[in-house]
Formats: C-alpha cells, sequence, structure tokens
C-alpha cells in the first residue's frame, strides 16, 4: 500500500525528496500557499489515506519547495473520534518516513487552560498528557511497539520556534497538551481536572500522529494555536464554528513560525 503511495508521488515528481513534513490543524489549510513548484494530490486517491470529514480539513496532500526546503503538506487529518480510528493516520506517517522525511512538524487548534493564554497565542507543545489511554501501536508485532517517549518533542526544533518568535519580539510559550477524544467538549469539571494533572491546552488531535511519528523515528515539533478558552476558563459557547474563525486569528504566526523553520532547516538536519 506504501509502495503504491510513493509510486503516485513519484510518477508525478521523480526528484521530490522531502526533509519535512508539515500536518495542518483546522483551518490554518492556506499554508501550502508557500508552496512553490507545488503539486496536489486527494486524500481519496492515495491508498490508505483517510477520508476527512470534519470542516477545515481538505484532505489533500501538497508537495514542493518552500525557503528551499522540499516539504510535504497534509492538509488536514482524520481524528479518533470520526470514526473511532486510533490508526488512522499511519499510511501518511509511514509514508512521510519511506520518502526520506526526518522531521515532522504538526499544528493544531486547541482550547486554552491556562487564564493567562487568549485565543490568536501559539504555544509550542514539549510535552502531553494522553487522557484517552489509546495508542495507535496496540496490537502492533514485535518489541519495536515499546517506544522510548520521555524526549517525544526535539529539543534542537523546539529551539529554533523559540528563536524565531524572540527575533519577532512575541512570546512562544512552551506547554503540555492533553488528548481528549471528543468531538464533544470539555466539561468545567474535565478540565479543571486537566489543570491539576498539569495541562496547558487542550484539544482533540495531534497525539496519536506524535506516537506513531515516535514509533518511524521521526523529529516531531508541534504548535498548537489557542482558538477558544476551554470550558469554564472562558464564557462563550464552545462550537468548531469558533475553532476555524478563530484559527484565522493565529495563522499570521503559525506562517511565520514555519516558514522560518523551514528557511533554517537547511542547517539542522545534518545533525
Amino acid at each position: 500500500m506504501i509502495k503504491r503511495c510513493l509510486k503516485i508521488i513519484k510518477d508525478i515528481d521523480p526528484d521530490f525528496k522531502p526533509t519535512v513534513s508539515i500536518i495542518l490543524g483546522s483551518g490554518l489549510g492556506q499554508f501550502s500557499e508557500q508552496i512553490k513548484n507545488k503539486n496536489e494530490i486527494l486524500y481519496k486517491d492515495l491508498p490508505g489515506f483517510p477520508q476527512t470529514s470534519v470542516r477545515g480539513h481538505s484532505g489533500k496532500l501538497v508537495f514542493g519547495t518552500i525557503k528551499g526546503t522540499q516539504v510535504l503538506v497534509f492538509q488536514g487529518r482524520s481524528h479518533y473520534y470520526e470514526k473511532g480510528d486510533c490508526n488512522s493516520m499511519r499510511a501518511p506517517i509511514e509514508t512521510i518516513k519511506s520518502l526520506g522525511c526526518n522531521s515532522l512538524v504538526i499544528t493544531n487548534s486547541s482550547g486554552g487552560i491556562n487564564s493567562e493564554y487568549k485565543p490568536g497565542d501559539v504555544i509550542l507543545i514539549h510535552d502531553h498528557i494522553n487522557l484517552t489511554g489509546m495508542s495507535p501501536l496496540v496490537g502492533e508485532i514485535g518489541s519495536a511497539k515499546f517506544i522510548d517517549m520521555s524526549k517525544t518533542y526535539d529539543l534542537q526544533q523546539r529551539k529554533i520556534f523559540i528563536d524565531l518568535a524572540r527575533n519577532k519580539g512575541f512570546e512562544l510559550r512552551e506547554g503540555t497538551y492533553i488528548w481528549f477524544s471528543g468531538p464533544n467538549f470539555e466539561t468545567p469539571a474535565e478540565i479543571k481536572m486537566a489543570k491539576l494533572l498539569g495541562a496547558n491546552v487542550v484539544g482533540m488531535s495531534t497525539i496519536p500522529e506524535v506516537i506513531l511519528g515516535r514509533y518511524y523515528g521521526l523529529k516531531i515539533s508541534v504548535l498548537s494555536l489557542i482558538t477558544n478558552m476551554a470550558a469554564g476558563v472562558g464564557d462563550e459557547i464552545l462550537s468548531h464554528d469558533l475553532t476555524i474563525k478563530m484559527a484565522k486569528k493565529g495563522a499570521d504566526s503559525i506562517n511565520y513560525l514555519l516558514l522560518g523553520f523551514l528557511s533554517h532547516y537547511q542547517k539542522i538536519s545534518s545533525s
């Protein structure tokens, strides 16, 4: 299945050898407009790729060059809550690895738990809490599935993002992401629990891709865009419409950080 995916991509561009892959979260798909020599493939045309059903996730693989770096961009993801499948992003992640990528940058939209945060802030994730307890590696054969998660979020890549923000004059705070399965939003009591556990932001995605990325040996970074304050922290009525609307507020910061990372990437790719 993965060989067929690789053939489809290579038939379009035989010389394409990406070093970085990016998964775009809700409402952040416009980043793909930065790609030069751009090619697009619908997920439905790639064997094993998930069919996205959530607004703001168009379900397209876009690839080309940004800032001198060949990049593979996923416009949207499949979520566990869509079909109850924690393993739905395996084919995309395995394709990343098979193409020779060694870095995976993930973006998502999240709810702010820390009252100091506000919608539009971007949080650099340095750890996570998998509250669901689910893993895409359940049922995997062999001992390779027992992966170490203690240094999941690459320190060198995080430093690049922090330096980029400092140069731009804004603070990029680091925080812990907690994964609830969704699709319903959390209750105020659940958010109080999450805060006690040490979480700073909450969301319904990302962690399955992170676990798979670690399994395939990728360096991982996650940028989380706060689109709303979590239940009980803010007064607004939570909805996916609000998520899409507010994602636009922080899109410029996400774009700046991703573009800057790609321009710096060649300096660290050999280390």
